[in-house]
């Protein structure tokens, strides 16, 4: 019976870590920081977390194989979902905030176009340059982006064609 309840914690204990660690890496999205890229990742391993802590309860999972790998994996992922959370948290706001003045290179990175418009994302990426840019009349601006196999043009030649619409 204690090893049962052990477990039982065991899987409770790192199905809440997953869950903490899920949102912790959703704050961004709370400040409009939008990387959809990340959160598929942490939705599949919080489900992978829920699946496998729920098959803990289950009776044939009382071989010790089973078990082992089981808790092994289970570690795993919730390591993995903490660490991503706390580089997570560190990127967005771990680094020193400017309140946009003295700026003399604004660098822009590429991300994926549509046609010859960009993204959501590299637009607002793009809006953010160009109030920095207007803050700052002296800044120089560099674009960067390729151009993807489903793409016409460069990422680059896109937002500055965007910017230049803007007055840039």
């Amino acid at each position: 019976m204690k090893f049962k309840k052990t477990k039982n914690i065991l899987g409770i204990t790192l199905m809440l870590l997953c869950g903490i660690c899920f949102i912790l890496t959703s704050i961004p999205f709370v400040y409009g920081i939008r990387n959809i890229g990340m959160i598929i990742p942490m939705l599949i391993f919080l489900c992978l977390a829920i699946a496998l802590a729920v098959c803990r309860l289950l009776p044939w999972h009382e071989n010790k194989f089973l078990r082992v790998i089981d808790d092994m994996v289970l570690i795993g992922v919730s390591l993995f979902m903490a660490i991503v959370a706390v580089i997570s948290l560190i990127m967005c706001f771990g680094f020193p905030k400017t309140n946009g003045d003295d700026i003399s290179v604004v660098i822009v990175p590429g991300a994926k176009i549509h046609a010859d418009r960009p993204s959501v994302m590299l637009g607002s990426r793009l809006d953010k340059a160009i109030e920095l840019l207007e803050k700052n009349e002296n800044a120089v601006c560099v674009v960067s982006g390729g151009q993807g196999a489903d793409e016409q043009y460069t990422e680059a030649y896109v937002m500055k064609k965007y910017l230049e619409e803007q007055g840039i």
